[in-house]
């Protein structure tokens, strides 16, 4: 969720609130700790307040919460940000009580809850403000790799469509879609990228993918062009989505 949040509100608003996150961590695990002589050691709380941005600024990103036994997936559950994120702070929560009448864990979940409190506070109170923040767009699509498919509005497969990207500091490439609207661009290394979809008498398509292959599935995303005047909708395998006249 880090490199989204600092898409959205830049990096050195994150490393603000990355601080003052940790510091709202250990000032709630102080408060039920205050007697302890154990020292308080990780990061995980500030990493807790990062996931309390990410809970604000984007409340209808989709989540697929993979069920695991043992390393196999079993069973994967769509949901939204909301129910996932208020799913997992919640059990932190619980687990923080029960840690605090029976002592059976070692781990801070009071600095887990803390942390994430902190991180959304401090961002709700940044939306109000700097309101623009809440226009900039739903969150960038994340790909395990750079491959996806390239449709008209009526549903078919747009052939010779050129997919440019390109980051800073780095010289631009390109793909052409095959005759089924696929493309496919291979060794893209992790990073975060502008591309541009053009193609003669469509409209032309510009937005931001973060590639991260170290995702545990892989995520081709789907575009749509249109003629003028039209909506494009840029959607990924998790339905993240953004919308471009």
């Amino acid at each position: 969720m880090g490199p989204i949040v600092s898409i959205k509100v830049g990096p050195n608003q994150v490393v603000k609130r990355n601080i003052a996150c940790g510091c709202g961590a250990a000032a709630l695990h102080y408060v039920f700790n205050s007697a302890s002589n154990i020292p308080c050691v990780g990061a995980s709380g500030a990493i807790s307040g990062i996931v309390g941005c990410y809970f604000v600024l984007f409340p209808k990103s989709r989540f697929e919460i993979v069920v695991v036994f043992f390393r196999w997936p079993v069973k994967t559950i769509e949901t939204y940000t909301h129910a996932a994120v208020g799913a997992w702070i919640g059990e932190q929560a619980i687990l923080a009580l029960l840690t605090q009448a029976a002592r059976f864990s070692s781990v801070a979940f009071w600095a887990h809850v803390g942390g994430f409190l902190t991180g959304a506070a401090l961002t709700w109170l940044l939306l109000l403000v700097t309101p623009q923040l809440k226009r900039r767009g739903e969150q960038p699509l994340i790909v395990r790799f750079m491959r996806g498919t390239v449709r008209d509005t009526t549903g078919r497969p747009v052939a010779a469509a050129r997919f440019e990207i390109h980051a800073d500091f780095h010289q631009a490439v390109f793909v052409v879609t095959d005759t089924k609207g696929r493309f496919s661009l291979a060794g893209v290394a992790d990073g975060t990228y502008s591309f541009r979809l053009t193609k003669a008498q469509f409209q032309t398509v510009e937005g931001t993918v973060v590639v991260r292959r170290k995702r545990r599935f892989p995520s081709p995303f789907k575009l749509t062009m249109s003629e003028t005047g039209e909506r494009i909708a840029v959607t990924d395998a998790q339905g993240a989505s953004a919308q471009l006249l």
